[in-house]
């Protein structure tokens, strides 16, 4: 079956949602087509508090973000088959989860595991069963990668054990995950490559069309 994947993010105007969504009265709303569902974020039923809803080809809108505070939104979302994935901050103002919930409703689960109370979860994205998704913080640069079955149930760490600085822009190929990491702030990153479920890393010394699947070098 075909995947769609999309990612949106509550960050600048986008183009009206699509009809069949709850009409939102906020600017930053917006929606993707699966299958035979629409996925929503829209600012209701609070003003300027976005949420996230799926309507159903026949049937009434299903809420798929819990309520919360009025000050707390959805940031971020992505579609893949029957799953959700999306960004919020529900536990504390503007520190951002990651959770993932059914597109036909239910109880969403957290993916992102504990959250020390500097840290946010950025970039995510779908990988098979799995969401693969960078966690840390800007005023350090400490940003680590790890992935979460789409269901809960624990996530591992992709990125070197004790490093951080992965680099925005992780690229998921298959079953690998190509990240980019700079630990000592040089400036200059280096290209890593591991299995979405976690094990060896290995270092690229050069690439040679990883995008298109040719083979690189690595070490």
């Amino acid at each position: 079956m075909r995947t769609l994947l999309a990612l949106f993010l509550l960050s600048a105007p986008l183009a009206a949602v699509d009809p069949r969504c709850p009409q939102p009265a906020g600017l930053f709303s917006s929606s993707v087509v699966s299958g035979a569902n629409v996925v929503c974020l829209v600012d209701v039923p609070t003003p300027t508090s976005y949420a996230l809803w799926a309507v159903p080809a026949a049937g009434a809108p299903v809420r798929l973000s819990p309520e919360m505070a009025a000050d707390r939104d959805v940031i971020a979302f992505a579609v893949s088959g029957d799953r959700v994935a999306y960004t919020a901050d529900p536990a504390r103002w503007t520190q951002y989860e990651l959770f993932s919930v059914p597109i036909s409703g239910g109880s969403p689960v957290k993916l992102s595991g504990a959250m020390p109370s500097d840290n946010d979860v950025d970039d995510f994205a779908f990988a098979g069963g799995r969401v693969v998704y960078r966690k840390g913080r800007n005023a350090t640069g400490e940003w680590k990668l790890f992935s979460a079955p789409v269901t809960g149930g624990g996530s591992v760490q992709l990125s070197q054990p004790n490093m951080s600085a992965v680099q925005r822009g992780f690229q998921v190929r298959g079953d690998l995950v190509r990240f980019a990491q700079d630990p000592s702030g040089s400036g200059v990153a280096s290209w890593y490559v591991t299995p979405i479920g976690g094990g060896a890393i290995q270092q690229e010394v050069f690439s040679n069309g990883f995008e298109t699947g040719n083979t690189g070098a690595w070490r």
